[in-house]
């Protein structure tokens, strides 16, 4: 289904920023790019999730993180790259839209400062509570549980 004002979805008119497109994904330039090289995989379909996709949606976009990530590689002569996933609708993000940017990465870079600052403000979990985190999941998910 798709909206009007999402550049996205227009079956007739790819967006400017389009340089491939698949039967069901558009590879966009990031309109607001993190670096030279940042793209993104969205879906030409309005779907903000990614547990709506089909197994055949899940391979074309495995294919297509191989293909486009390779590419951005290559074209910025990066040694690796970031993945960053925006799923949800407009409470969570700008658009109720599911992007999956490709950010090429250098040793230098800024994201670097980025993942420092994570790393050392992350929150590390004692033992107590992450067995009941993984518990809480497994319930949720309905795996078998181990004896205890």
């Amino acid at each position: 289904m798709a909206t009007e004002d999402c550049r996205y979805c227009s079956p007739d008119t790819p967006p400017v920023e389009q340089l491939y497109e698949t039967k069901l994904f558009r590879v966009v330039v990031a309109r607001r790019s993190l670096c030279n090289g940042h793209v993104m995989i969205v879906r030409k379909s309005h779907d903000p999730h990614l547990y709506s996709f089909t197994p055949d949606d899940i391979d074309e976009l495995e294919y297509l993180l191989k293909k486009v990530s390779f590419w951005v590689m290559r074209l910025t002569h990066s040694a690796g790259f970031t993945l960053l996933m925006h799923d949800g609708t407009s409470e969570v993000g700008d658009r109720d839209h599911l992007e999956v940017h490709i950010i090429p990465r250098h040793p230098t870079d800024e994201f670097s400062a980025i993942a420092q600052t994570i790393h050392t403000s992350k929150k590390e979990l004692d033992d107590t509570t992450l067995k009941q985190a993984v518990v809480d999941l497994q319930r949720l998910m309905q795996l078998p549980q181990p004896p205890v």
